[in-house]
């Protein structure tokens, strides 16, 4: 049956190519850039180097500090205090770390004199390499015994070893000049892309826990608020649920030991899943994410515009073939093998369409990737110093993406097929064998 339908479209194309060329094309252009929304967002959700862990992944990135007298409220991260007192003592929960990055990035001091070199580093800690898995080619990760006693240590990004070292091997035991500090580095790995933004970084080294660190200003009367973030691995569902308990009575017993500021989490921790589309920490709902009212509009307006123009095109083809449809009908065929064999004929042509487009959107994100995910980012620019996102093949070949596209080829295939061949079929016999038409 397949074997049929192949040929009759082949004939289709053939006889009237104007319509093949019109419907393919539209087709793989719509699909494409449905796709590449679909694969952009893949990329964001899916368990992809070095986020393996997503799924299990909670965040907290700030905390509202409210205070009392004037109503005002601060929101800010955590302090080195605060991660010491609060969440490494977390109970319900397979492992915590803290770490803070740095926006305006580091400078590494190239050898022989050749100048610095701006990058992108995280302080974090031991427990870092564990929630996220690094693929190391060389060396280990920071060790709890380096961390605890404050040792320099760095682990590098094989990329920015090749750039200073000249390297990614025989790197382990050699010295970084990043600032005014010289840090051992302890391990390479393998770098991972910018678009990993929770763990991406090109320097990782150890934060200082004797760092008694404070916002300045009128914020140093709060010890608890800092420049920390905090990631926390969970096992399950329940589990996460006995951490929310045992963080909210963190919450409690801290709004009751004071009067002038009261703490707020907004709601986290916060999975990544409600992390790529939530806005602000105050959204309660993704309905109410600026990114997810957006998304859903212009998934509508891809695959129904295009659909609808195409149902239009479809419908003019179907008027060649009704004296062909009437025919086939006194021959006892029904309005619903009839209706079936049109829809699969289009499906044979919106399936070529879909891998046209695929491959379009393949090339759209490894060419164009730094502005295609600069305009599906709520944020634009790249925040990370030195570094263009890296597309790697298990971002593109993914039996998810094949899926996708199958499904927008069915969708599509139902939005411009299905209503003008049933339209179509529905005149009566006489009057689609008249020769008039």
């Amino acid at each position: 049956m397949i074997k049929d339908y192949w040929h009759r479209v082949c004939r289709m194309v053939r006889e009237d190519k104007l319509f093949s060329s019109i419907y393919i094309s539209g087709t793989a252009l719509s699909i494409a850039f449905t796709m590449v929304m679909a694969i952009s967002y893949y990329v964001k959700l899916a368990p992809i180097y070095p986020e393996a862990n997503r799924k299990h992944t909670l965040y907290m990135k700030h905390a509202r500090f409210q205070e009392q007298q004037d109503e005002a409220s601060y929101d800010a991260g955590y302090s080195v205090r605060a991660v010491e007192e609060w969440f490494y003592t977390l109970k319900n929960v397979e492992m915590v770390s803290a770490e803070r990055s740095v926006p305006q990035g580091s400078y590494v001091r190239l050898p022989d004199g050749r100048g610095e070199l701006q990058v992108t580093a995280k302080f974090t800690d031991p427990a870092f390499f564990k929630i996220y898995s690094f693929r190391f080619i060389e060396g280990s990760s920071l060790s709890e015994s380096d961390f605890e006693a404050g040792t320099l240590t760095a682990v590098v990004s094989d990329k920015l070893a090749r750039v200073v070292f000249g390297s990614d091997s025989c790197i382990v035991g050699r010295t970084l000049k990043m600032g005014y500090k010289n840090y051992r580095i302890c391990g390479v790995v393998e770098e991972a892309s910018s678009l990993a933004e929770a763990s991406y970084a090109q320097v990782y080294v150890a934060y200082n826990r004797k760092e008694t660190e404070s916002m300045g200003g009128r914020y140093g009367v709060l010890p608890y608020m800092g420049r920390m973030e905090v990631t926390l691995l969970v096992k399950s569902g329940e589990q996460e649920k006995a951490l929310r308990k045992e963080l909210a009575d963190i919450v409690r017993r801290y709004n009751a030991s004071q009067d002038a500021y009261r703490l707020e989490l907004c709601g986290q921790p916060t999975s990544h899943f409600r992390s790529v589309f939530q806005d602000y920490m105050s959204e309660t709902s993704l309905l109410d994410s600026e990114a997810v009212r957006s998304l859903l509009f212009v998934l509508c307006v891809l695959l129904l515009v295009p659909g609808v123009n195409l149902c239009g095109v479809i419908a003019g083809r179907m008027e060649s073939r009704v004296a062909e449809m009437g025919i086939r009908k006194t021959f006892g065929a029904s309005r619903a093998v009839l209706l079936r064999e049109v829809v699969n004929e289009n499906l044979v042509f919106t399936l070529l369409g879909g891998m046209f487009g695929l491959v379009l959107a393949w090339l759209m994100l490894v060419i164009f990737r730094q502005w295609v995910f600069d305009m599906l980012n709520p944020f634009p620019g790249n925040k990370f110093i030195g570094s263009s996102p890296l597309v790697s093949g298990e971002m593109l070949f993914s039996p998810v993406v094949f899926l996708l596209v199958f499904f927008f080829c069915i969708v599509f295939n139902l939005i411009s097929a299905l209503v003008p061949a049933w339209l179509s079929l529905r005149q009566p016999v006489i009057k689609s064998m008249n020769e008039e038409r």
